[in-house]
């Protein structure tokens, strides 16, 4: 799927960049839990640890994505860390 919207295109790049940063252990984390929208316990399933360690794990990578997006008038105003990462 490729929006139509040159702004989203741009947008969807940008948010790809910031992704490709990560190593893929992080970036794997990431996208099941905020883009595939996996609870903490289905990703602890899937990786085969603890329920603390990938909430451990998603909060370091939460934190390091809103980093590097901080920057981006784009996504500044999104914060991936805050009161999601426990959330079943």
């Amino acid at each position: 799927y490729l929006p139509a919207d040159p702004e989203t295109r741009d947008s969807l790049r940008r948010f790809y960049d910031v992704l490709d940063v990560l190593n893929a252990e992080d970036r794997t984390l990431f996208v099941l839990r905020f883009v595939e929208q996996l609870t903490v316990d289905e990703i602890a399933a899937a990786a085969e640890v603890s329920r603390s360690t990938v909430k451990r794990r998603l909060a370091r990578v939460a934190n390091r994505v809103d980093k590097l997006l901080a920057s981006d008038p784009v996504f500044s105003l999104r914060k991936f860390g805050e009161g999601r990462v426990g959330h079943d």
